[in-house]
């Protein structure tokens, strides 16, 4: 069975998480250097190869209200390049409270925490 690989985009880091192949677990995986939509689209398309990626989903950074602000903007930029460049599903997830989900985890490194939180509630919610 393929793998679901989870992103926290951040304009300076990507947190990455992947989920088992059985999709019941999700793990952190990385975090990658945000040096521009191309390349970062360019990386994350290697992993979805090297780790056999069914679909992708990525934290959308909703507001405190439920709506659309300036960083989803960039988010929904983001995801529209990657569609383009992976041609792997890629769903959107409510991203709010997952950095402080994370902190209270204890994630060493928010990045990744953020991106387990963001894969585990994906997963969860496919599930009910």
């Amino acid at each position: 069975m393929k793998r679901v690989l989870g992103i926290d985009y951040g304009e300076r880091r990507v947190g990455l998480a992947i989920a088992d192949e059985g999709s019941t677990l999700a793990v952190g995986y990385g975090v990658l250097e945000n040096r521009g939509v191309k390349e970062l689209c360019a990386e994350i398309a290697k992993i979805v190869v090297a780790e056999d990626v069914s679909r992708i989903v990525v934290g959308m950074p909703l507001t405190l209200s439920g709506k659309v602000g300036p960083q989803a903007i960039v988010v929904q930029d983001f995801v529209s390049a990657l569609r383009e460049r992976v041609h792997t599903p890629v769903d959107l997830m409510d991203e709010r409270f997952t950095s402080i989900a994370a902190d209270k985890a204890g994630a060493k490194q928010k990045d990744i925490g953020a991106a387990v939180e963001i894969l585990a509630a994906y997963m969860q919610k496919r599930a009910v």
